[in-house]
């Protein structure tokens, strides 16, 4: 179903996010990707995608082990964009 690949394009999303982003831009994101999933998300979908933007902002960032992530901030955009124009396609064929 169209809506379950939503539901896992918009986890996945968030988990980079949480990876790449400062806190304060990670919070901004899920609101953003909250805010178009509950377009095209059932109740349930949606309440499910809450629960696991909530637990990922609970989730404190593991402290550096002087070890650098590398982290593509312009593959993550393309990736953000994808998701939201999917989720307006997705939005326009309900």
């Amino acid at each position: 179903m169209l809506s379950e690949v939503v539901l896992l394009a918009c986890k996945d999303l968030i988990d980079d996010a949480k990876i790449g982003c400062a806190d304060m831009v990670f919070k901004d994101m899920c609101l953003e990707i909250l805010a178009k999933a509950k377009l095209v998300l059932s109740n349930e979908q949606f309440e499910e995608l809450t629960f696991f933007v909530a637990e990922r902002m609970k989730e404190e960032r593991i402290p550096s082990s002087g070890r650098k992530v590398r982290y593509d901030k312009k593959s993550f955009s393309l990736r953000f964009l994808f998701v939201v124009i999917f989720l307006f396609c997705a939005h326009l064929s309900q």
